[in-house]
């Protein structure tokens, strides 16, 4: 019998919502929008849609861009400024998880529009990381359990794991159950003695220039409505186990 293969946790949290249904019965619809309500705006200007509509490249991989330029500010690494690697690294990314079309060049234009975005996400992270204390991380890694597989998440500040989603609307369900598998990993690992589970979560979207800052004990103990954190661990690992990925 062949073993199955492991399954990124963003996978899980977009395709296997019936699972957090068990785990987290209080992330309803009327919980995710009270969330968005709740965001707080950046800094820097949001990213005109015209500019994400003109480019010669998917808005998936020019985001992909975006984001390894701003990685790069991050570490401190000169080649944030230039184009072309950004694009080579990008598209490596996006071919780990999606079929992805090899871009070969970046516009002027399409460098500009990541540019923007990117220098907007790594202002954003500077002031996650003056208001909560500690370091920024880039690419944390994220443990995996059972067929959920090892992943990492965006970025990590402190004890506070960070995503960010360059959506044209508001988070959605399955950015904010991304978010709660990511924790609940965590806490796996914490129980396990190979980790130690985050306290804090935010949600960053640097084309729109939101951000929401969730209190993980507040929350948790609204979409687990009243259950320990071991209890909901036991739920989860009760349906993992239970649960095929295929």
């Amino acid at each position: 019998m062949m073993k199955a293969e492991a399954v990124d946790p963003r996978t899980v949290a977009r395709e296997l919502p019936g699972l957090f249904e068990i785990v987290f019965p209080g992330l309803t619809p009327g919980l995710v929008a009270h969330l968005n309500s709740s965001r707080s705006a950046l800094p820097d200007a949001p990213v005109r849609d015209d500019l994400i509509r003109s480019s010669v490249m998917s808005p998936a991989l020019l985001f992909e861009v975006a984001c390894v330029r701003a990685d790069r500010l991050v570490e401190g690494n000169e080649a944030a400024d230039d184009a072309a690697s950004c694009l080579a690294e990008a598209w490596l990314q996006q071919s780990r998880f999606y079929d992805a079309k090899r871009v070969e060049t970046i516009s002027g234009q399409d460098w500009s529009t990541a540019r923007l975005v990117g220098d907007a996400l790594y202002r954003s992270l500077l002031i996650a990381e003056g208001t909560m204390g500690g370091s920024i991380v880039v690419r944390p890694p994220v443990p995996g359990c059972q067929w959920i597989g090892n992943s990492w998440g965006d970025y990590a500040v402190g004890d506070c794991i960070v995503e960010v989603k360059c959506v044209s609307g508001n988070f959605s369900g399955a950015d904010y159950r991304q978010v709660l598998i990511y924790w609940m990993l965590s806490l796996v690992a914490e129980i396990e003695g190979h980790g130690s589970a985050w306290k804090g979560a935010v949600l960053i979207n640097p084309r729109r220039g939101w951000m929401v800052d969730l209190d993980l004990p507040d929350l948790l103990a609204i979409v687990g409505r009243g259950a320990t954190h071991v209890e909901m661990m036991q739920r989860f690992l009760s349906v993992v186990g239970e649960r095929s990925p295929r």
